[in-house]
């Protein structure tokens, strides 16, 4: 029943930690946001390849894929299954803000808060976040050995995805300091894709957490 999130700029090993994370963790369940199928996948491809220009819509469609994300997760609290989410809100905040800081000047950026302000209200937030950190070099070389069709041209683009990794940051000081979920930040750029699982695993406290929501349903 513990909600956890990878979150990560494209290249940092996130869905490769996923899987690995859940062999580690039995039972529990993985749910990868940008790959749903089940909304509207040739909208999603749409957008994405029109980030730069429809940055509110391409915004709006994944805060929908948040919410059934997160409506799974709920679901699985309620089963008692552990999930873990392949992206979340904070994906989707240091995204469009880096493409609107990038693209348009920040001229979206109070409007990008307000919205996401408001669709956070109804999303059930993760209970540890690992922020999953890479160098620039090595991200460009995991980019480079995926499938091409797996990659966008935003992938390639070095300056947006430090712009991301900064928001990571931020995001991760502001949990600590809201002390609303356990927080994990990992340079995994000279690291294997076992180890950073082993260091994932070495942290995060699933006992304790599961202890704690099991004596607030009571």
């Amino acid at each position: 029943m513990v909600i956890l999130a990878i979150e990560g700029c494209d290249g940092s090993g996130k869905s490769t930690i996923s899987a690995m994370l859940s062999e580690r963790m039995p039972g529990s369940k993985v749910i990868e946001q940008s790959k749903r199928v089940d909304f509207l996948p040739d909208l999603r491809d749409f957008l994405n390849g029109q980030a730069g220009d429809l940055i509110l819509a391409r915004l709006i469609y994944f805060l929908g894929t948040n919410q059934l994300s997160s409506n799974e997760a709920a679901e699985n609290e309620r089963k008692g299954i552990d999930t873990i989410l392949v992206r979340s809100i904070y994906s989707t905040k240091a995204y469009h803000f880096a493409y609107d800081a990038l693209y348009d000047g920040d001229a979206n950026k109070s409007v990008i808060n307000d919205i996401v302000a408001s669709a956070e209200r109804s999303l059930v937030h993760p209970d540890i976040v690992v922020f999953l950190h890479v160098g620039k070099e090595e991200r460009v070389r995991r980019i480079a050995r995926r499938e091409a069709v797996k990659n966008s041209s935003l992938d390639w683009d070095s300056k947006i995805m430090a712009f991301i990794d900064s928001e990571f940051y931020k995001y991760a000081a502001e949990l600590r300091e809201r002390g609303k979920a356990q927080v994990i930040e990992i340079d995994n750029t000279n690291l294997t894709p076992e180890e950073t699982v082993d260091c994932i695993i070495s942290k995060i406290a699933l006992g304790k957490i599961r202890a704690i929501k099991r004596r607030e349903r009571l």
